[in-house]
């Protein structure tokens, strides 16, 4: 099974989306802040499951999300 569709990986994207809307972003000024080669199309796919985001974009959308990279791992209550 490719990991863009087990359980771990939706909930990191879920917690991504949510910290987003959480800050009132939305995708057409994630992808700006992101900078060049990223626009809004890219990130429905990466909220959407449609495009798998690598270990090195993660951390920029964390960095513009001011969120901890370590946060998207922790088990929620």
């Amino acid at each position: 099974m490719k990991s863009i569709f087990q359980q771990e990986y939706q909930a990191v994207i879920e917690r991504l989306v949510t910290r987003r809307k959480e800050l009132g972003i939305s995708q057409t000024e994630l992808a700006r802040r992101l900078g060049p080669g990223i626009d809004q199309t890219i990130v429905s796919k990466i909220e959407n499951y449609v495009r798998r985001i690598d270990i090195i974009e993660t951390k920029r959308i964390c960095e513009v999300l001011d969120l901890e990279i370590f946060d998207l791992f922790k088990e929620t209550e």
